[in-house]
């Protein structure tokens, strides 16, 4: 039996979204979103255990949006990929610093396909 999300006064309410973690992992929370002149601004707060948090600014440029998601996902889910992904395969991920989406091109090969696949499997 499939359950029906509840309606509020007309409005479908979705559940958030939570990540699945692996036990010690970092988790990333997008903070804050603010359009820009061609794209938007993400605040990003990654929590890594037994080493507190820290908050990272992400930049994320239309074409890179839709590009990788083809306008199928929010822009802060968007965003909240791309750190992850950032975590996942930067070397040097604990002391990543504020950067612009479009830098994953240059840290691995592979960075569009394997961010498309990610956005699939939380879609």
């Amino acid at each position: 039996m499939r359950v029906s999300p509840p309606v509020v006064g007309g409005c479908t309410i979705v559940p958030e979204r939570v990540p699945l973690v692996a036990k010690n992992q970092p988790t990333v929370t997008i903070e804050t979103e603010v359009d820009t002149p061609g794209g938007w601004r993400f605040e990003a707060r990654i929590e890594r255990p037994h080493q507190g948090a820290r908050t990272v600014t992400l930049r994320i440029s239309w074409q890179d949006f839709e590009h990788w998601s083809g306008g199928t996902a929010p822009p802060s889910i968007v965003a909240q990929a791309v750190v992850e992904l950032a975590i996942e395969r930067k070397e040097d991920s604990a002391n990543l610093g504020d950067f612009d989406a479009a830098m994953l091109r240059r840290w691995f090969p592979g960075a569009d396909e394997a961010l498309r696949q990610k956005l699939r499997r939380t879609a």
